[in-house]
């Protein structure tokens, strides 16, 4: 079994999970005979208070330098992962008043099952694990302020650490630094206005805290290696 996620083609074993990062431009397609459940939702779905939060960053958000995560799992919990699908692929279609937060019930399970069966939760007593903890924090406030904050120092003085700090647990954990982290999130979600909205570049740019439109213009071409014009052009 396979899926070919851009341009890259993975392999798959049974009992796999393949988590896509938040916010994922280019489609997935999957080999013809394999068979399984796919679940798309968005990190507001789940609630900013439900206790699945900061398991849901260490699988989800662990590693920006890949765009897949492939998480094997035992027969047991592959067992008791296909009931929670059925039920939550029954209780979709349902008319239940309380169908949403049903859902948001049998998700959590889901994904703390994940978490248990990819061992992450092993991490809580080793010393790595506070420099996850600073990555997921780093991570969510990205998410949160990736148009006004743009500097490793910004995002180092709202973690309360140095700089040379962040850059050195970003690298640790994900082989990246923490500006070039911070530069591709901010590629990837012009690359998705340019896609999924029709705000001229100049309007993006604003949007993005860029008073120059031709200096987003140039750092655009420059890492992406095309025009945003050219780039709404080929991906429309």
């Amino acid at each position: 079994y396979f899926v070919n996620i851009d341009t890259e083609r993975y392999h798959l074993e049974k009992h796999s999970f393949i988590v896509l990062p938040p916010n994922t431009v280019h489609a997935a397609t999957f080999s013809d005979n394999l068979e399984g459940f796919i679940i798309h939702f968005s990190e507001d779905f789940l609630g900013k208070h439900i206790n699945i939060q900061p398991h849901y960053s260490s699988i989800i958000k662990k590693n920006l330098t890949e765009i897949d995560s492939i998480i094997r799992i035992n027969e047991v919990t592959a067992k008791e992962l296909h009931f929670l699908f059925e039920n939550i692929s029954s209780t979709y279609h349902s008319d239940s008043m309380l169908k949403n937060d049903i859902l948001r019930s049998y998700l959590n399970i889901v994904l703390l099952k994940i978490y248990e069966s990819s061992k992450l939760i092993d991490r809580s007593s080793n010393p790595e694990f506070s420099k996850e903890s600073i990555l997921n924090k780093f991570f969510y406030l990205l998410d949160q302020k990736f148009k006004e904050k743009k500097s490793v120092q910004e995002y180092a003085e709202l973690l309360h650490i140095s700089p040379g700090y962040l850059n050195a647990v970003a690298k640790k954990l994900t082989q990246t630094n923490a500006s070039d982290i911070i530069r591709d999130k901010i590629i990837f979600e012009a690359q998705k206005s340019l896609i999924y909205t029709d705000n001229s570049v100049s309007e993006i740019a604003f949007e993005f805290n860029y008073n120059d439109s031709s200096y987003f213009w140039k750092f655009f071409k420059k890492n992406v290696g095309i025009s945003p014009k050219e780039y709404r052009k080929q991906y429309r």
